[in-house]
């Protein structure tokens, strides 16, 4: 009975939907990755599905805008302060902004994070055809 309750548990003050992703036009340094994926979808045929790396929405792995991506985490966690979003990182927090990244991010490879006493550091890889990259932005609550 605990597991219905805890499904149904809306914790306050409440997430945003995630925000549709920027779309642009299919990356150039995708294309080796693109033709794999799709010779390897053709031969294996409709029976199987393939899941791969975002590779359609949002920002470039070699080109994240990221003063709009912190932008739009400061939107999220703009009400909380630093006791509350650390008290809701594990709940439904982290999810989120994993979630937010890896859709708005294309070929994200890992996300890692640091917390300081003013918010907390994310540190974004990403891959394309060409080579990995390595990001690294701040996001504080309280801000707007």
């Amino acid at each position: 009975m605990t597991d219905n309750v805890s499904a149904r548990v809306v914790h306050f003050p409440p997430l945003p939907p995630i925000p549709v992703p920027p779309v642009l036009p299919p990356d150039p340094r995708q294309q080796k990755f693109s033709g794999v994926m799709d010779g390897l979808t053709r031969s294996l045929g409709e029976a199987t599905r393939v899941q791969v790396a975002n590779t359609s929405t949002g920002f470039y792995a070699s080109a994240p805008d990221l003063g709009r991506l912190q932008t739009e985490l400061h939107a999220a966690v703009a009400r909380f302060d630093i006791d509350a979003m650390k008290h809701r990182w594990n709940t439904d927090l982290r999810a989120w902004v994993v979630d937010f990244v890896f859709s708005w991010v294309q070929r994200g490879k890992e996300l890692q994070f640091d917390w300081s006493e003013s918010g907390v550091r994310l540190r974004l890889g990403t891959q394309d055809d060409a080579g990995y990259y390595d990001y690294a932005f701040d996001v504080s609550p309280g801000r707007r």
